[in-house]
């Protein structure tokens, strides 16, 4: 058996050179499609700049855990910061490497997928995993999820080699071992939730498979290998924290403080889960029904091994649907018709979180019968890494749209491979619809977080006059809060003064030029635990900031972040909410800008003691005079009051 597996296998590697390089061109050109019609044409003003704010913050000399507060391990700070001294410290640069990043990914997941499936397949999958995985209303693109998702994907790619029959060298497990625990290293040190799952799950699944396909001694030759891998890289992290001296408060933020903030006791991560799950229980039964009727083509194409075969008409007719999906969706949206794709993709969120938690635990029972063929071990791993990056991105929220990589990639282009004619030619279309549908929701709301939005993207025609804005063309609205807030505070704050915004517009930071006076820019509940929360008011409010950016939360919004994060209890961020409204009432109110679509009312305050010279440094006596009749400080913008 494993003999005619070799030579099947060597037979197809001939015939897939020239059609796998139209395949990945083909899934290059719809992936970076679809991301450039709407890139530039958001700022992410609210907690949209994490990363970008992370990268300019390091290159100013600032250090995670020692001068702020993160959640998080530090790769993504790391790597924004590389990229923005390299490239500029415009924010459009930070923004155009995440487009390159989901590229990558996109090129990943095809090439990944087509050592088990045709180019066409596997193509298809690729794109329309990317496509639809970027859903998430919430998502920035520059995002240290999807960072963490890449290098986890990374990790499974090169130990997928070693799970394919062909023989090779004698220094094939351990260079690939080792490469895979590098990656799986590197993920930890993005965000160690993902980090730690693929770092599990594929060690156990290789290792497993390895045992019994090619003897225990392989087994515990890659795990060995892996292992070295994995702790050169998280221990470089680990050595470069402890010569900074803040290697204790690294693991004090990262495994207490933060996830505290997300879930009080561990039992609240699955409350959650159920709790979302009641909420979206349509979709959660759409997604189950989805995969009983495709169980059959899922488990089928795992027992067959697969052509991987592939041809030049079949990947440019893919080219043209993809192609047409995208346009049509495009001139939906600038025609007006405001759809959004929030309860669309829930369906699939769920049935691919099954797909890829129901197949490894297929897999297992084949590998306790001992009846693991070399391909169904392949599988194996792809939806084990899948399900442990789908599983961590979880506890950020139940349902996300990041939970999607790789693993529908796997599911669709498995159906693809085990279905009859007209049954392909249904899911074809169903991706294409997919992508028509992601088209349209993501240039009506390219972005939202919480409460805050940023207009549709036919909407988008004004320029900034702020160079770190450079390259963006954003709707009117947004440049109105960017340019007016950052002109009022370089006229009413000094060089050393403080800021504060909340709810949390981190971007008004870097824009301005000024700090915040907490430990954190970040005041989010989901980042925060109640304890701090109620230190960092405290904080607020002995600091007193040169200005207060603000505006308050609708009532039934922070109620239902409580019922998500607090079960429903009063949270820490009310102490920050009053610490705020408290300080304004002894502000003037300088200018109040609309903050389209919701019409939320961002308002800005200055300090009162106009006579300070370090606080209001610029100002001369006709705008103090505007300050206090509560008028903008900017002709040219012109905020509503």
């Amino acid at each position: 058996m494993i003999t005619s597996e070799i030579s099947e296998t060597s037979r197809s590697e001939k015939t897939l050179g020239p059609a796998a390089l139209v395949g990945a061109l083909v899934t290059a050109t719809c992936t970076i499609a679809f991301f450039l019609l709407f890139w530039n044409h958001f700022a992410g003003l609210r907690s949209g700049s994490g990363e970008y704010g992370g990268g300019v913050s390091f290159l100013q000399g600032l250090r995670p855990y020692r001068d702020y507060f993160t959640a998080a391990t530090p790769l993504n700070i790391l790597k924004s910061a590389l990229v923005l001294s390299v490239f500029g410290h415009d924010a459009i640069v930070a923004r155009a490497f995440a487009v390159f990043e989901r590229l990558v990914m996109a090129e990943l997941v095809f090439f990944w997928l087509l050592r088990m499936f045709r180019v066409e397949h596997a193509a298809l999958a690729a794109i329309v995993t990317i496509v639809v995985s970027a859903g998430d209303q919430a998502d920035p693109l520059a995002s240290y999820n999807h960072d963490a998702i890449l290098l986890a994907m990374i990790s499974g790619f090169l130990a997928h080699f070693v799970l394919e029959p062909v023989r090779g060298s004698k220094w094939a497990i351990p260079l690939f071992a080792t490469l895979s625990g590098l990656a799986a290293g590197l993920s930890f040190s993005t965000k160690q939730t993902i980090g730690l799952g693929v770092t599990a799950a594929v060690p156990v699944v290789v290792c497993g498979c390895l045992a019994t396909l090619r003897g225990p001694r392989k087994a515990a030759l890659f795990l060995a290998f892996f292992a070295v891998g994995w702790c050169v890289s998280a221990g470089i992290l680990l050595v470069w924290l402890a010569s900074l001296g803040i290697l204790e408060p690294f693991l004090n933020m990262v495994f207490v403080k933060g996830p505290s903030a997300k879930a009080a006791h561990s039992s609240d991560f699955f409350w959650r889960f159920l709790q979302v799950l009641r909420l979206y229980a349509w979709a959660a039964l759409a997604g189950f029904i989805a995969l009983l009727l495709s169980w059959s083509a899922l488990r089928k194409s795992g027992q067959v091994d697969g052509e991987r075969k592939g041809s030049y008409p079949r990947a440019l007719w893919l080219l043209l649907w993809v192609g047409l999906s995208l346009a049509c969706g495009a001139v939906l949206s600038y025609s007006g018709h405001g759809w959004t794709t929030r309860s669309i993709l829930k369906p699939v969120i769920y049935f691919s979180f099954f797909g890829v938690s129901a197949l490894p635990l297929y897999y297992a029972f084949a590998w306790l019968t001992n009846r693991l063929s070399y391909r169904q071990a392949q599988f194996c791993l792809f939806a084990s890494v899948s399900f442990a990056c789908a599983f961590m991105v979880s506890l950020s929220f139940p349902a996300f749209e990041a939970m999607l990589v790789p693993g529908t990639g796997l599911l669709v282009a498995a159906m693809m491979d085990a279905s009859v004619p007209w049954k392909k030619t249904m899911v074809a279309v169903g991706c294409c619809l997919l992508i028509f549908a992601e088209t349209v929701g993501k240039l009506n709301l390219p972005f939202f977080f919480s409460d805050m939005g940023e207009p549709a993207v036919r909407l988008a025609h004004s320029r900034s006059v702020l160079p770190e804005l450079r390259g963006f063309v954003l709707p009117e609205s947004t440049v109105r809060i960017t340019d007016g807030v950052v002109e009022i505070v370089r006229k009413a704050a000094g060089p050393k003064d403080k800021i504060f915004t909340y709810p949390e517009l981190a971007l008004l930071y870097i824009l301005s030029g000024h700090g915040c006076p907490t430990s954190t820019c970040s005041h989010n509940i989901d980042v925060v635990n109640d304890t701090y929360a109620k230190s960092e008011a405290e904080l607020l409010v002995k600091s007193r900031p040169a200005v207060l950016i603000y505006y308050r939360q609708p009532e039934e919004n922070l109620q239902a972040e409580e019922r998500i994060w607090r079960s429903g209890r009063r949270s820490g961020n009310r102490y920050i909410i009053d610490a705020v409204e408290a300080l304004a009432k002894e502000y003037n109110l300088v200018a109040t800008y609309p903050a389209p679509p919701y019409d939320l009312k961002v308002k800005v305050f200055v300090r009162p003691d106009l006579k300070s010279d370090r606080n209001l440094a610029g100002l001369d006596r006709g705008e103090l005079a505007a300050v206090k009749r509560d008028t903008s400080l900017i002709p040219a913008i012109r905020p509503g009051n």
